[in-house]
C-alpha cells in the first residue's frame, strides 16, 4: 500500500500534489507487463504531435473507444489488463471514490501535447481528473495555465483540467501517467479541501452574451464589446457527444418516450453551448458570423474577405449540422448491432461490429476537422477586432 505524508506546502499555485506515494520500482514492473501491441494511439489527434498513446485499465463495457472516457457511461470495469498489474491495482484501491475511466497515457521522446482544455471536468461539475506518474524523465514538463511543472515518479496530482494545460517530453525516454477520473465524493471532497483545493484558478465564469451586434463598429467601446465576445467563443472538438446512447451494466439503454427508442446522453447546458462553435445545436455561430458582416462594414476588413469568411463559417457550419445527424444514425445502427450480441440468432459478425465504430469515428474526426477550420476564422476575427482597437485606441 502507499505510504501517505503531509504536505504543507501542496498548493502549488496551479495543481495540488496529493497525499499518496507509490512505489516507482514496482510501477514500473507492472508498466513491463504491458505489451507494445496494448497501446493504442490516442483518439484526439488534432492536439498532439509525435506518440501520444494509451491503455485502458478501467473502460466503459461495450464501448467503441476503449481510451474514450465516456460521459453517457453509466457502468465502469477493470479490464483485463489491469488484473495482470497487482501495484496498479493497488493505486485505484488507494482512492475512496467511484473511479470512471483509468488509462495509462504515454508520450514518447520529443512528443508534444499541445495547449487545450478538458471541459467539464472540476470539482464543480462533480468529477476530477487525477495523475500519477509512473514513468517519466529530467526533462518532461507539465504545463498548467502556463506554470511549468515536474512531476516525479511515484507522485500523485490533481488540477482543474478544464483550465489550459500541455505536455511536452524533452527527453529520451517515454513519460506515463495514470490518469484516473474520479466521481467526488464525500471522502474526495473532503481531502481537496483539506490540501486548498479552493484556493486555486478554475475557468472563469463565462460572461453573458450581448444580445445584439451592432452592424456598424462606432466607438472604442464596440470594438473592445465584440472582442471580448468572441475571445469567449471556443472550438473545442466535443465529437457530438450529446448523441451517444448511454449504456446500463453495459447494454445500451431503452427509453420507450424517445424518439428512436434510445436514452441518448443529452444536450450540454444552455450556458456550454451558447459559447461552443463547433456545436449542432448552438446560435453562436451566427453572432460570429454577424461581427463578420460588422468588420465588412468598417475599413478593417475588405468586403471580400468579409463574404470570402462568411462563406467559410456558413459552410463548415452546415457541414456540422449534417453531420449530427449522421452521428445519432451511426450510434443506433452500433448500440443495435450491440443488442444483438445478446441474441444467438441476431449476433452481428465482428467485422459488423468493427465497420459501425470506424463509422462513429470517422464522423468524430470529421468534426475535429470542421471545429478546427472554425477557431481558425475566429482566430481570423480576434485578428481584425485587435487591429480596430488599436487604431481606435492611437486617435
Amino acid at each position: 500500500m502507499p505510504s501517505t505524508a503531509s504536505h504543507p506546502d501542496a498548493i502549488i499555485e496551479t495543481a495540488l500534489r496529493l497525499p499518496f506515494q507509490f512505489d516507482p520500482a514496482r510501477l514500473e514492473e507492472d508498466l513491463a507487463r504491458i505489451n507494445s501491441a496494448d497501446w493504442q494511439a490516442h483518439f484526439n489527434n488534432s492536439i498532439y504531435r509525435g506518440d501520444w498513446s494509451g491503455v485502458a485499465l478501467r473502460a466503459a463495457p461495450g464501448g467503441h473507444m476503449a481510451l474514450y472516457s465516456d460521459p453517457a457511461a453509466d457502468t465502469w470495469a477493470d479490464t483485463a489488463l489491469l488484473e495482470q498489474c497487482p501495484a496498479f491495482k493497488e493505486v485505484l484501491e488507494s482512492f475512496a471514490c467511484p473511479l470512471t475511466s483509468v488509462r495509462l497515457l504515454r508520450l514518447g521522446p520529443g512528443a508534444i501535447i499541445e495547449e487545450h482544455r478538458d471541459p467539464m471536468l472540476g470539482v464543480d461539475y462533480g468529477e476530477v481528473r487525477i495523475h500519477v506518474v509512473i514513468a517519466t524523465n529530467p526533462n518532461v514538463e507539465c504545463r498548467l495555465q502556463g506554470r511549468p511543472y515536474h512531476w516525479a515518479a511515484g507522485e500523485c496530482w490533481y488540477a482543474d483540467f478544464s483550465c489550459t494545460h500541455s505536455f511536452v517530453n524533452r527527453g529520451d525516454t517515454e513519460r506515463v501517467h495514470m490518469v484516473l477520473d474520479c466521481k467526488v465524493n464525500d471522502w474526495l471532497r473532503g481531502l481537496l479541501t483539506q490540501l486548498g483545493e479552493a484556493s486555486l484558478p478554475r475557468m472563469p465564469l463565462i460572461k453573458p452574451a450581448p444580445l445584439t451586434i451592432p452592424k456598424q463598429i462606432e466607438t472604442l467601446d464596440d470594438w473592445i464589446m465584440l472582442k471580448e465576445r468572441v475571445a469567449l467563443m471556443r472550438a473545442e472538438k466535443c465529437c457530438l457527444a450529446h448523441e451517444r446512447i448511454k449504456s446500463e451494466n453495459g447494454v445500451p439503454a431503452r427509453n420507450t418516450s424517445a424518439e428512436d427508442g434510445f436514452c441518448r446522453i443529452g444536450f450540454c447546458s444552455r450556458e456550454i453551448r451558447d459559447h461552443q462553435l463547433g456545436c449542432a445545436h448552438t446560435m453562436v455561430r451566427y453572432q460570429l458570423q454577424d461581427i463578420i458582416r460588422a468588420l465588412g462594414n468598417s475599413d478593417i476588413m475588405t468586403a471580400e474577405d468579409s463574404t470570402s469568411l462568411e462563406q467559410l463559417l456558413d459552410s463548415a457550419g452546415n457541414e456540422i449540422q449534417f453531420m449530427d445527424h449522421r452521428k445519432g444514425t451511426a450510434e443506433k445502427h452500433y448500440a443495435i448491432l450491440h443488442e444483438q450480441l445478446n441474441n444467438p440468432a441476431m449476433q452481428p459478425s465482428e467485422a459488423a461490429l468493427l465497420a459501425a465504430s470506424e463509422q462513429i469515428a470517422a464522423i468524430d474526426i470529421q468534426h475535429g476537422a470542421y471545429v478546427k477550420q472554425i477557431g481558425s476564422i475566429r482566430d481570423r476575427v480576434l485578428a481584425y477586432l485587435e487591429a480596430g482597437i488599436a487604431r481606435e485606441s492611437a486617435v
